[in-house]
């Protein structure tokens, strides 16, 4: 067999087609090369030189840039770029401020205090705790961000700072810490918002004498500074956002807004339309410039309470019978100040009123101006432009009229002061000791904060010289010392409205949560006792059971299982005393305005346990406020004690993070939210009989339910008639109970409808939280307004809406419910006595209102 051929592998020759593509690429390659290399170590010296110059240049505006650019806070409500914001001690207050990142994203957490000027954080009274209010932060690069922030402001009249941090989450690197000053209101003093589209018309409110009171001393030893009663805020809604909180627990520090041709859809969120509607139901003012307003608000959430809807377009001129009625009835004139009436110089642009039910037209005003209560506040519009020229410009009729029938405040009289200046008191006697007093200036109340309070500016006398250091006279005498008035604020800072823990309704539920708590170590006889009775089943008895069953020896066995036995027993034991483990007693107090779905929730919550444990409290209702609550009024932090900062924390949801309570003890909380229920606890009508009844519209059930009425001053004087009542007993959700117009007179009884709640009492099998301290208060005549109806009743549960971590094996609760069912009709507002004019006839107009010309 022959072999096989070798197999000859033939070479592929290139084509010279191909050898010239190749010398191509390579001769392409090469210049890109060599253009390269030559970039690099040959370059243009003039490009260079401008690549450089860039680079300096941009290192040079990062230089000139902070890394972080962080705004000064405004207190809401605020106008613009106020230098030193102010805040109402004692009051919750939304902060907000802007924050832009320059060269990079930022994630992190904004941690907010209250301090003083040594940076120390303020701690709730009686307590060794500081609220510190912290949010997480999130910063885009270059992008601008507002943050709002809720803090609690400390019931402190001394040096108050906002101190800011700022803190990256990833690497715990922070900017400095920026403090800013605040300015404390005075108890007395309150906000007057305005919020319109062109708000600079509404300066002049500003100047007014019902904001700034004329006061020149009653006596030479007196202070003769004019008093700010309002704190004027000017916001424009021509924004996309309106600097106003939007959580109404926050609005406490406000008592009056005005509001002109606001689209309400446009610059106010829904939250913030909830806290106007709330905060008008506790008692704020809501004064509408009705002509260009009325239109806008059709539809709107302020719908349902205005006083009144456009009734077609008008012109007032100056013989109008309203512009006489005004002038008829608001014109002041004197022997030494002739009045001078007002006069119309142009028709006013105006729109004639339709009444809405539960409305009607404030007396002798032409039917310029309607009002309508709304809860406990009111809402009042008016026909023409408030800031009409020729009306604001009425020297001797508009400062009346404003103070009168917009405020809704007590007439006044001007007279000489001490140095010969203008002073303005009030024109009633009864009134004469209250020039400074929170009740006059705001309308807004709660039962849990304001009962009880002390508001008023008194004068004391003191001694001009301490006692350590007599006067002697010529002849080698003590001289006495001579008294003086210093007219001092009253004791609590806050006024009206504050967070306050030590209100008679803070102190009631405080001690009722002590007395619930029981909190009490079992005592040397428990335990002897205890011990006793373990020895004497351990051994005697033991012996004599299995010795008479011929069985000593299984007292052996026995033995064991009487000691796990006692031990058992004295678990329980010691658990019903000391509340083991963990115990959670709750106080509330839900209080409920005329036909209105919202309650105002406040709980004071006790926290016992056996081990030393770190608490959180969550809500999703962001209303909600949470604070450490004192356990007693004579409560004093021991030497070397520190504040302690707990982080209270609104964001998606409402926190209060890490308060510690050590080992078998008790630590208190006070929460407060709006709570939304099924439907209000009203007073109706039954459409079967057309008579009165009670009817509970909510989920809740009522025990203990009376209703009680307090006869108005007139009522008296008239008829004799006194406060009447009638018990109800129990009122389940959705039931209602028989009433009438005139309820029983109540007899003269020291507790109103108090052998009623015992007889109940004693009629329920499972024991109850001790009320009673809190029904006195709410029933007792002093505490309720004239004219008004109340139900007041108890739930015995712990409403829902907030959670404690971690849970306690024992839960106990009650809360107070308080629903106002109707206030008396406000009296006829009352123009003043006469003008400052009378004193000084030679002022020029604008030391009273600033007169407006054509165009401003």
């Amino acid at each position: 067999m022959s072999s096989p051929e070798p197999v000859v592998e033939e070479r592929q020759k290139w084509s010279p087609w191909t050898i010239a593509a190749a010398v191509l690429l390579l001769a392409i390659f090469s210049v890109i090369l060599v253009g390269t290399i030559r970039g690099c170590f040959f370059a243009n010296p003039q490009q260079a030189a401008q690549t450089e110059d860039e680079k300096k240049k941009a290192e040079g505006e990062k230089k000139k840039k902070d890394e972080f650019v962080i705004s000064s806070p405004i207190v809401m409500p605020s106008e613009p770029k106020v230098p030193l914001p102010v805040v109402k001690p004692g009051h919750w207050e939304t902060t907000s401020q802007s924050m832009t990142a320059n060269f990079r994203d930022f994630i992190g957490d904004s941690r907010v205090s209250i301090v003083n000027n040594q940076n120390q954080p303020y701690a709730v009274p009686k307590t060794p705790f500081a609220v510190r209010s912290s949010r997480p932060v999130l910063l885009n690069k270059s992008r601008r961000k507002d943050t709002e922030t809720t803090i609690l402001v400390p019931e402190s009249t001394q040096a108050i700072n906002l101190y800011n941090e700022l803190e990256e989450r990833s690497i715990g690197y922070g900017i400095p810490p920026i403090r800013t000053p605040l300015t404390p209101m005075p108890s007395y003093q309150y906000h007057f918002v305005v919020l319109a589209k062109e708000p600079s018309r509404y300066g002049f409110v500003k100047s007014l004498d019902s904001v700034v009171a004329p006061f020149d001393g009653e006596s030479e030893a007196d202070d003769s500074q004019d008093p700010v009663i309002y704190s004027v805020a000017l916001l424009s809604a021509a924004g996309p956002a309106v600097a106003l909180p939007d959580n109404p627990l926050t609005w406490t520090s406000t008592a009056y807004m005005l509001w002109d041709e606001v689209d309400p859809g446009d610059p106010v969120t829904s939250e913030q339309e909830k806290a106007i509607v709330d905060w008008v139901h506790w008692g704020g003012q809501l004064i509408i410039n009705g002509p260009d307003s009325l239109d806008l608000l059709k539809g709107s959430f302020l719908e349902p309470y205005l006083p009144a809807t456009n009734g077609g377009t008008r012109k007032i001129a100056a013989d109008d019978p309203a512009i006489a009625e005004l002038n008829k009835h608001w014109l002041i004139s004197t022997a030494k100040t002739p009045g001078e009436p007002l006069r119309v110089t142009a028709p006013w642009s105006a729109t004639t009123l339709k009444l809405q039910p539960g409305a009607a037209f404030l007396p002798n005003t032409g039917e310029l101006f309607a009002e309508r209560p709304v809860g406990r506040g009111r809402i009042i519009v008016s026909s023409m432009q408030l800031s009409e020229r020729d009306l604001i410009n009425w020297r001797t009729g508009f400062q009346s009229l404003f103070n009168g029938c917009l405020l809704r405040r007590p007439a006044r009289k001007f007279r000489e002061g001490a140095f010969g200046d203008v002073t303005m008191l009030w024109a009633d006697e009864n009134l004469k000791g209250r020039r400074l007093d929170a009740r006059l200036n705001t309308n807004l109340r709660y039962f849990a904060r304001d009962l009880g309070v002390e508001t008023a500016y008194q004068y004391v006398e003191v001694n001009d010289q301490p006692i350590s250091s007599p006067r002697y006279n010529r002849f080698g005498q003590a001289m006495p010392a001579q008294a003086i008035r210093e007219y001092r604020p009253p004791g609590y800072a806050g006024g009206l409205g504050a967070w306050n823990d030590f209100s008679a309704a803070s102190e009631a539920a405080r001690t009722a949560l002590r007395e619930a708590a029981g909190v009490e170590v079992p005592g040397a006889d428990f335990v002897v006792l205890c011990l006793a009775t373990y020895l004497v089943v351990l051994v005697p008895i033991n012996w004599i059971i299995f010795r008479t069953l011929n069985r000593v020896e299984w007292a052996w066995i026995a033995a064991p299982l009487i000691a796990l036995a006692g031990t058992w027993v004295i678990v329980q034991r010691a658990q019903l005393d000391i509340g083991f483990v963990r115990a959670h007693t709750e106080i509330g107090v839900l209080e409920q305005q005329p036909e209105h779905p919202r309650a105002h929730l406040s709980r004071y919550t006790a926290l016992y346990t056996s081990l030393s444990t770190t608490y959180d409290f969550q809500s999703p209702n962001l209303t909600t406020l949470f604070a450490p609550f004192p356990t007693r009024a004579d409560y004093k932090m021991i030497f070397g004690e520190g504040v302690t900062s707990i982080n209270f924390q609104r964001y998606d949801d409402v926190r209060l993070v890490g308060l510690p309570i050590s080992s078998n003890s008790t630590g208190m909380v006070h929460s407060e939210q709006m709570q939304t229920l099924d439907g209000p606890i009203r007073l109706g009508k039954s459409s079967a009989t057309g008579g009165y009844q009670i009817e509970n519209r909510t989920n809740l059930e009522l025990h203990s339910v009376c209703v009680v009425r307090k006869p108005t001053a007139e009522e008296v004087r008239k008829t004799g008639r006194g406060s009447e009542g009638r018990w109800i007993g129990e009122l389940l959700p959705h039931q209602s109970a028989a009433t009438t117009d005139r309820m029983s007179r109540l007899p003269d009884q020291k507790f109103t409808f108090g052998d009623e709640r015992t007889t109940e009492a004693q009629s329920i099998r499972s024991p109850r939280l001790n009320l009673e301290p809190m029904f006195r208060l709410a029933l007792d005549p002093k505490f309720i307004e004239e004219g008004e109806t109340r139900l007041v009743a108890r739930c015995d549960e712990v409403l829902p809406g907030e959670t404690i971590t971690p849970t306690a094996s024992q839960v106990r609760g009650a809360t107070l419910v308080i629903a106002h069912l109707a206030y008396a009709p406000p009296p006829a507002p009352e123009k003043d006595v006469n003008t400052r004019y009378d004193i000084k006839a030679t002022d020029n107009k604008s030391e009273g209102v600033l007169e407006l010309q054509p165009g401003e």
